[in-house]
């Protein structure tokens, strides 16, 4: 009686996840997820741990060790995860990026791996007007090899980017900007940013 109960479980239990792997079911659910979440799709806390937790796997231990006591200061919740630093090590990469303009420093994360996607030559220029984070920003740096590609301003943004429009050399050097900062002045951030 139990061995038969089992085989029928199984069957089930096949019969649903072949259904769930069909194509058809799988854009069904990404498009309700799709409209339960404003047009965004909704990445669980779960999905989201292992894509980090995975992503950790392929960074040397040194580095390891780095990222994990920068996210355990002040206010460390502010900071970007592993995933999203990546993606914009990737897409800076993707794009040939040589010279890169971040808006927001804060403790340097995703500084370092807009740096990593540089090449030799290449440089981030980032700004902030908070200097309570700045000697963890520039250990972290250190720790992950990428600190002389860094140049890094203490300033208002608004102050900074004043600076750079001015300089006229500046023009049209940058190849990406990353805004990551006070949110109410992201309008000013991207028209001056755009000048650059």
């Amino acid at each position: 009686m139990q061995k038969s109960s089992f085989v029928e479980n199984t069957k089930i239990f096949f019969g649903r996840l072949k259904k769930k792997l069909h194509p058809r079911y799988i854009r069904k659910s990404l498009k309700y997820m799709s409209a339960r979440s404003n047009k965004h799709t909704y990445i669980s806390s779960g999905l989201s741990e292992y894509i980090n937790r995975e992503l950790y796997k392929s960074e040397l231990p040194v580095h390891i060790h780095a990222m994990k006591s920068l996210e355990k200061g002040e206010r460390s919740y502010l900071q970007i995860p592993l995933s999203e630093a990546r993606f914009l090590e990737v897409l800076a990469k993707s794009i040939g990026a040589k010279h890169i303009l971040e808006i927001g420093t804060f403790r340097g994360f995703s500084t370092a791996f807009l740096a990593r996607a540089l090449p030799e030559d290449g440089i981030v220029f980032t700004c902030d007007e908070d200097s309570r984070y700045v000697a963890a920003a520039r250990r972290f740096w250190e720790a992950l090899g990428v600190d002389e590609k860094i140049h890094f301003e203490l300033d208002m943004a608004s102050k900074t980017l004043e600076r750079l429009t001015q300089d006229e050399p500046t023009l049209e050097f940058f190849d990406m900007v990353f805004i990551d900062a006070d949110k109410e002045n992201y309008k000013l951030y991207v028209e001056e940013s755009m000048k650059l």
